[in-house]
C-alpha cells in the first residue's frame, strides 16, 4: 500500500484502473486458483490499457483547453510544475487522467458483461446506462473459467421461469426445490446451494414427501451432492 503522497497519486494512476476492472469482472467469473504474478500481471495490463487510453484523451483535451489542463509532457519536463502551471490546473490534469481510466475500466466491463449476451445495438447503448446483467449467454466455441452451476441455475434460464431442482446426496437422500443463492466456485468443495420453497425430501426409492410451508429454505454442502437434475418452470404461489 502507498505510504506517500506521491505513492498514493502513482497508485491511483497506474494500478488502481486495473484493481477496479479486476473487481468489476469478479462478478462475471468463477473464482479460480491462479499464481500472485498472474494476478498482478493481469491487474497492471488493465492499467496500462485503461491508463493509455485516459493518458490520450487527457492529451486531446488539453490541446483544445490549455488554459484548464496542463500538456501531460510539459508537466513532466518542468522543474517545478505547481510553480510553473499552478496547483489547480494540474489537479485538474490529474483529475481527469484518474477519472477517464476509472471510466474506461468501469466501462469496459460494462461492455463485457453486454456483449456475452447480444450485439450491442443504439437501443443497447442505452439499456447499459441503465440496466445491469445478472444472466446472458454463451457463444459456441468459447471457452472461459465459469462455474456450470453458474450457467445452468442463472444465465441460461429462459426468461420468467425459475430452476427447479432434484439434487441427489451421496447419501441417498433426494431434494427437491426451487434454486436459490449458490456459491460459484470452479472447486466443488466448499461450495453450498441453497433450495427454496416449494422443499420435498425423500429417500432415493420412493416419492420424497413435500415439506410443511413454515420450512423455507434447505442448504447443501457441494461435497454432499451427487447429482443435480433441473427443471426449468413458472411457478404458482403453491408450487411449480
Amino acid at each position: 500500500m502507498p505510504t506517500s503522497w506521491g505513492g498514493a497519486l502513482l497508485f491511483l494512476l497506474l494500478i488502481a484502473p486495473g484493481v477496479l476492472f479486476d473487481l468489476l469482472a469478479d462478478r462475471r467469473r468463477a473464482q479460480v486458483k491462479e499464481t500472485a504474478l498472474r494476478e498482478a500481471g493481469r491487474i497492471t495490463l488493465a492499467s496500462l490499457i485503461f491508463g493509455g487510453a485516459a493518458f490520450l484523451l487527457v492529451c486531446a483535451l488539453a490541446a483544445a483547453l490549455p488554459e484548464v489542463l496542463v500538456w501531460p509532457f510539459a508537466a513532466l519536463e518542468a522543474d517545478d510544475p505547481v510553480e510553473q502551471y499552478g496547483s489547480a490546473r494540474l489537479a485538474a490534469t490529474l483529475g481527469a487522467q484518474t477519472l477517464m481510466a476509472f471510466g474506461a475500466a468501469w466501462g469496459s466491463n460494462l461492455w463485457l458483461n453486454r456483449r456475452r449476451r447480444s450485439p450491442l445495438t443504439a437501443s443497447t447503448w442505452r439499456d447499459l446506462l441503465t440496466k445491469t446483467w445478472w444472466r446472458s449467454g454463451e457463444r459456441p466455441g468459447r471457452i472461459r473459467a465459469v462455474s456450470t452451476w453458474k450457467l445452468i441455475l442463472a444465465e441460461n434460464v429462459p426468461e420468467g421461469q425459475f430452476a427447479h431442482l432434484r439434487v441427489r446426496l451421496k447419501s441417498g437422500t433426494v431434494w427437491l426445490g426451487r434454486a436459490g443463492p449458490f456459491s460459484t466456485d470452479l472447486e466443488t468443495s466448499g461450495r453450498e446451494l441453497v433450495l427454496q420453497r416449494p422443499l420435498a425430501v425423500g429417500p432415493p426409492d420412493a416419492p420424497p414427501k413435500p415439506l410443511p410451508s413454515a420450512w423455507q429454505v434447505v442448504l447443501l454442502s457441494g461435497d454432499d451432492i451427487d447429482s443435480i437434475t433441473v427443471q426449468y418452470v413458472t411457478y404458482r404461489d403453491e408450487g411449480p
